[in-house]
C-alpha cells in the first residue's frame, strides 16, 4: 500500500505549473508526446554537442533514454492516453544534456548547474561517483561554487533547488562518500519498493 498520495496534492492544486525542473542527465526526449507539450526550450541546452537541442544520441539498446524517463516521472502530460502521468503533470522540463560524451570536467558541470539559474527553478541529477563501495568523490570547486551561488542567488534571489539521487551503489555502499549527495547545499532522495521495503540497490547515509 506504498504510495506517493499525489492526487491528495493534484486536488489542493499542487501540479508544478509555474515551475521548470532541469534534467542534468544524458539528454530529453522533447519530441516524445507525452513530454513535449511540457518541455521548455528555453531553459534547455546540448553542453555534449554545444547547442540549444538536448536529444538523446540514439543507441540500439536505448542506453540514453534515462534523462527522458526523469523527465517522464516529473512531467507527463496527463489525460493524452500515451504512457503515464508526471507527479508535476503541469511543470516544465528543460533538458541539460552533460552526460554523453567521453569526459566530464568541473567546468562543464559548473555550466549546466548554473544555466539559466532564472528560469529554472530545480536541478535534478540522477547520478554521482563510482559506485563501488570504496570511492570518495564530489563536486570539484567551480560546480561547488556554482551550486552555491545558484542556492542563494538563483530565481531572482530565490535560490535553486539542487536535488540529488543518494546512489545505487546497494548495502555495501555508502552515500557519506558521495559529496554531492551529502552536501548541505542539496536534498538528496532514494527510492523505495512498493511494499515500503528499501530497494536492493539503495544505499544510505546521513543525508
Amino acid at each position: 500500500n506504498l504510495d506517493l498520495n499525489v492526487i491528495s496534492a493534484w486536488e489542493n492544486g499542487i501540479t508544478g505549473k509555474g515551475i521548470t525542473t532541469a534534467i542534468m542527465d544524458d539528454g530529453v526526449d522533447y519530441l516524445h508526446p507525452d513530454i513535449a507539450r511540457n518541455y521548455n526550450a528555453e531553459a534547455s541546452y546540448d553542453f555534449s554537442s554545444n547547442d540549444p537541442f538536448p536529444y538523446p544520441r540514439y543507441t540500439d539498446d536505448w542506453f540514453n533514454s534515462h534523462g527522458t524517463r526523469c523527465a517522464g516521472e516529473i512531467a507527463s502530460i496527463r489525460d493524452n492516453n500515451k504512457c503515464g502521468v508526471g507527479v508535476a503533470y503541469n511543470s516544465k522540463i528543460a533538458g541539460l544534456r552533460m552526460l554523453d560524451q567521453p569526459y566530464m570536467t568541473d567546468l562543464i558541470e559548473a555550466a549546466a548547474m548554473s544555466h539559466q539559474r532564472d528560469i529554472i527553478d530545480i536541478y535534478s541529477a540522477s547520478w554521482g561517483p563510482t559506485d563501488d563501495g570504496k570511492t570518495v568523490d564530489g563536486p570539484r570547486n567551480q560546480t561547488m561554487r556554482a551550486i552555491v551561488q545558484g542556492v542563494n542567488k538563483g530565481r531572482q534571489g530565490r535560490g535553486n533547488i539542487y536535488v540529488w539521487a543518494s546512489g545505487d551503489g546497494g548495502a555495501n555502499d555508502d552515500c557519506n562518500c558521495d559529496g554531492y549527495a551529502a552536501s548541505m547545499w542539496t536534498i538528496s532522495i532514494n527510492s523505495a519498493t512498493n511494499d515500503g521495503q528499501t530497494a536492493s540497490y539503495d544505499e544510505s547515509c546521513a543525508s
